[in-house]
């Protein structure tokens, strides 16, 4: 009984003693993750990343991948030759004496269609054609797909810097209307002064919801050309915008005399055009082989019940060309090649167009962009901190106040738009200049 003090007390310390090294223990834990966490470096995402994930997972480059392999059953099927048709008949039922009895005559025939005038290696040479169109149309969507990835990135980009930007306003009104509440408590500033200055600061409150909107709209356009809910919030946060395709600095540099470029035979969409003016032409030389007559060659077999013995017989029929003879089938075929030569030199035209509007259009992005990033929004900075700077001395009215910060995000939000249309431009036209920047090889001719 006397060594029962002595145990609890023994008792309290140990528990005390392991409760404090669990605790120190746990802090470790928790502490080193963090750092872990903490060093752990930022992974970007770059446009590889996006490219391989979006061709993946894009549901309308999924349906023209599913056009691409109906074209390529249709070029299987072009390759077949018309199936032999095979008839079993029983014929002349006459009974014997026997009321169970009867005797037919039983036949067998296979009849087989001789195509003639080349249709089969012309309905090939049509569906090849039209097949290769289709492999050069999946590149156009997939450059098009490409194009609305870049334009949802810089969106995506631009949201977030507007956010920021809007912030940074918003902390300067903020610190406006602190130093007229101070002024309005001293008797150095009107009540209507310091509530201009806290109206304002509460438009730019609003300001930053709206932004926080626009962002959540570019977040939700971006991951929608992903499919069912393909990124994260990791993956849009590490989304490196700088990543982005550009044209070679030569490509911009074009005489402002001559606005004409040369247009590239390897593009998808006139590579495309070509195929199926291809196609169309296999298709007027298909039309005009139906005036050659197909033969369909009939081998019969009958067994006739009285005499016992086999028949073999041959027949051999033609279509009469007398009320059809395809001529509305030509006058249509040929009208589908003249639409399709119409078609290809229109596209020649529309992608010279587009050449040259985004080239001149990138380099007048770029030089707007300069204009604002170099010599408007230092002045806009300057102009607003020695404002804010003489506001808060006294030496500047509210209206100053009001104005500087009004033209600093206007400026800062030009220079935002300036940035992202240069962007936008520079990826559609290095996505025109070269296809290989969606993963793939340059087309043949």
């Amino acid at each position: 009984m006397t060594h029962e003090p002595l145990r609890e007390a023994l008792l309290r310390y140990y528990s005390t003693l392991l409760g404090g090294l669990l605790q120190a223990s746990l802090f470790f834990v928790l502490s080193t993750s963090a750092i872990v966490r903490a060093e752990e470096p930022r992974t970007s995402v770059t446009w590889e990343n996006m490219r391989a994930l979006i061709r993946k997972s894009n549901p309308e480059i999924q349906i023209a991948r599913q056009s691409t392999e109906a074209a390529q059953a249709d070029l299987e099927r072009a390759g077949l030759k018309p199936n032999p048709t095979l008839t079993l008949s029983d014929s002349s039922w006459k009974f014997n004496r026997s009321p169970l009895g009867y005797a037919t005559d039983v036949s067998a025939r296979i009849d087989q269609t001789i195509e003639r005038g080349g249709k089969l290696r012309l309905r090939q040479k049509q569906s090849t054609a039209l097949f290769e169109s289709t492999q050069l149309e999946l590149l156009r969507a997939e450059r098009q797909i490409m194009t609305r990835l870049a334009s949802s990135i810089v969106d995506l980009d631009s949201a977030r810097l507007k956010l920021k930007a809007s912030r940074e306003i918003s902390a300067t009104l903020e610190r406006a209307a602190a130093i007229a509440r101070k002024r309005l408590s001293a008797g150095d500033l009107s009540e209507v002064a310091a509530d201009r200055v806290s109206t304002d600061a509460i438009r730019a409150l609003n300001d930053i919801t709206l932004a926080q909107g626009d962002l959540l709209d570019a977040e939700q356009a971006l991951k929608l050309l992903f499919g069912a809910n393909r990124l994260s919030g990791q993956d849009l946060q590490n989304i490196d915008v700088n990543t982005l395709p550009a044209p070679p600095v030569a490509e911009l540099v074009v005489n402002a005399d001559e606005p004409s470029v040369t247009v590239d035979p390897r593009t998808p969409e006139l590579l495309a055009a070509k195929r199926r003016e291809a196609a169309a032409q296999a298709g007027v030389e298909l039309a005009q082989s139906q005036r050659t007559r197909d033969v369909s060659v009939g081998l019969q077999v009958e067994k006739q019940p009285f005499t016992g013995g086999a028949f073999l017989g041959v027949s051999v029929s033609f279509p009469l060309l007398i009320f059809n003879d395809y001529s509305a089938d030509i006058r249509r075929a040929s009208s589908d090649q003249i639409s399709a030569e119409l078609d290809t030199r229109r596209l020649e035209s529309q992608i010279q167009s587009d050449q040259v509007r985004l080239r001149y259009g990138l380099r007048l992005a770029t030089e707007r962009e300069v204009r604002l990033q170099d010599q408007a929004l230092p002045v806009a900075v300057r102009n607003s901190k020695a404002v804010e700077f003489s506001f808060q001395r006294g030496a500047a009215s509210v209206l100053e106040v009001l104005d500087a910060e009004r033209t600093l995000r206007s400026v800062q939000i030009e220079v935002i738009s300036a940035r992202a249309d240069r962007l936008r431009t520079a990826t559609a036209f290095a996505l025109i200049l070269d296809p290989s920047l969606l993963g793939h090889e340059k087309p043949t001719p």
